[in-house]
């Protein structure tokens, strides 16, 4: 069954892309620029969004989506890149031209995310996308590299200390780097790139020279004198539950993979700029909570609500992280249902609760009906095969002995390639869900090797939903699995949102499916 799975994923559009980007980061080449990506369709997302519930005509924004879904179809990360840019100037009102264009294919990038002690810090401004600035800025553009304090930085670093890492550098065609050792107290800072229209002469002209301020770009980055030295302690207390042999902190040592993996994590950021949006400082005063507190037997993670990070250890060792949404009422004593939902391609873990859905919506409507919402990474970013179908079954399996779950009432959905992957699950366990939903998905199989599997499933009751202007799955795929498990006997319904693209159709009807799993207890 499983090896079905890997092999029928080949013919949809969706899964080619993800086969594509999948072999590229096999072969060591990261997916260009995913981080920024990610963000700027959240905050594309978010005001398409506000401007649509405004009432505002979208009329014009409209084929700007539509180049942005056919460049991700193709797997053009950098042309998705420029779309989504200039749907964002769009929808604040701006002017998109040549100058516009220029400033948003440029991104700040740091070698490191901590600075630990006296290392010196890398940093680049890069081109995500190829753009002839001659024309709109004739007199060439420059860039001076500035550490900012951020928020909470301590008084010592405010206002009026920023730091001077490279000034009136030329802007390249490609990638603009510096390195130098940087004299910070211990807090959060920015790198802020600077751009300035080039001038004749800004030697004269204070820290920014004298040129027009076009765009400031920046990146979190932070100095942490004795970051190692306190991993290490921490480490230290990880290493020292784990081999306890008091019977007292075994309930704790099963829980030890979460804390375990938090510091994993956090080890190789003085070498490298991994995990963007984690604040290290922030991680750390959390671990220096929680593990003193299971070093003495007690188990703090049980109290926590909301959207917590969970993590498991395989069994040759590996930490596989998820997520869960834990709403406040729960307090142990009736049993909740559970909602497994599964990220689409270059998605992971934490995308169902990230601006590229719609996490008001998504966390708002769990809390408000009651539901535990699980969401695993599929080991990385684009899912599938029998090593990722485990995952999702070890997390179920975790969620289930972590939290009273009614066993009657678990569900499935997922979105995009986590919508194919919904189909497949449930036909490879039918046993464990009373409902499913995929959303913007498909069939994971051939025509002709469908009807055995929806005979597996002829007991789930099913909601379909697609986006009528998806361009990145079609409608059509959706449509195909409606009219094939009709015709075996499935209980299946369909909706297809008007106006909703790929992205923006999951947080629209996550309350409908949340709805639809309300009405189904399996029997």
């Amino acid at each position: 069954m499983k090896s079905r799975l890997i092999k029928s994923l080949l013919f949809g559009l969706l899964i080619s892309l993800a086969s594509s980007l999948a072999s590229r980061e096999a072969r060591g080449q990261q997916v260009p620029y995913l981080a920024e990506l990610l963000a700027r369709y959240a905050a594309f997302n978010q005001l398409y969004a506000a401007k649509k519930q405004a009432g505002a005509d979208l009329s014009s924004i409209d084929p700007v989506r539509a180049r942005a879904e056919a460049a991700f179809q193709k797997g053009d990360i950098p042309a998705v890149i420029e779309a989504i840019s200039q749907g964002i100037w769009l929808l604040e009102g701006q002017k998109w031209d040549d100058a516009a264009r220029f400033m948003s294919s440029l991104t700040v990038e740091t070698d490191r995310l901590v600075l630990d002690g006296s290392q010196p810090l890398g940093v680049s401004l890069d081109r995500m996308y190829p753009v002839d600035e001659s024309k709109s800025l004739p007199q060439g553009v420059k860039v001076t590299f500035l550490a900012v304090p951020g928020a909470g930085a301590k008084p010592s670093t405010g206002a009026g200390s920023e730091v001077v890492i490279a000034r009136d550098m030329g802007v390249s065609q490609a990638s603009t780097t510096v390195a130098r050792r940087l004299p910070l107290l211990n807090g959060p800072y920015y790198v802020v790139a600077v751009i300035q229209a080039g001038s004749a002469d800004s030697t004269q002209q204070g820290i920014l020279g004298g040129g027009k301020q076009l765009a400031r770009i920046q990146t979190p980055v932070y100095a942490i004198s004795d970051f190692t030295d306190r991993v290490s302690r921490l480490s230290g207390m990880v290493t020292a539950i784990k081999a306890s042999s008091d019977p007292n902190m075994r309930a704790v040592a099963a829980q030890i993979s979460t804390p375990e993996f938090q510091l994993a994590r956090l080890t190789g950021l003085t070498r490298s700029n991994g995990s963007p949006g984690l604040n290290p400082i922030a991680e750390l005063e959390h671990l220096e909570i929680i593990l003193p507190a299971m070093a003495t037997g007690a188990n703090p993670l049980a109290s926590e609500r909301g959207e917590v990070e969970r993590a498991y250890s395989t069994a040759d060792g590996q930490l596989v992280p998820y997520r869960v949404f834990v709403p406040s009422t729960y307090d142990g004593s009736r049993a909740m249902p559970l909602v497994v939902a599964l990220h689409g391609a270059l998605g992971d873990e934490k995308s169902y609760f990230s601006g590229i859905y719609d996490p008001a919506a998504i966390k708002g409507e769990a809390e408000r009906r009651g539901y535990i919402v699980a969401t695993p990474t599929w080991l990385g970013r684009f899912g599938y095969g029998a090593a990722a179908e485990e995952d999702v079954l070890h997390v179920i399996s975790e969620v289930r002995s972590n939290y009273k779950i009614d066993p009657s009432r678990i569900y499935l959905t997922g979105h995009s390639l986590g919508g194919f992957g919904a189909w497949q699950i449930a036909f490879d366990h039918p046993e464990i869900f009373a409902g499913l939903a995929p959303v913007s998905g498909g069939s994971p199989v051939r025509p002709d090797a469908l009807p055995p599997l929806l005979a597996r499933i002829k007991n789930i009751p099913v909601l379909v939903v697609h986006g009528s202007k998806d361009g990145i799955v079609p409608p059509a795929r959706s449509k195909e699995m409606v009219e094939a498990a009709r015709k075996a006997g499935v209980q299946i319904s369909y909706t297809e949102v008007p106006g909703t693209d790929h992205l923006t159709v999951v947080g629209s009807t996550f309350p409908a499916v949340l709805e639809f799993f309300d009405k189904h207890i399996k029997q």
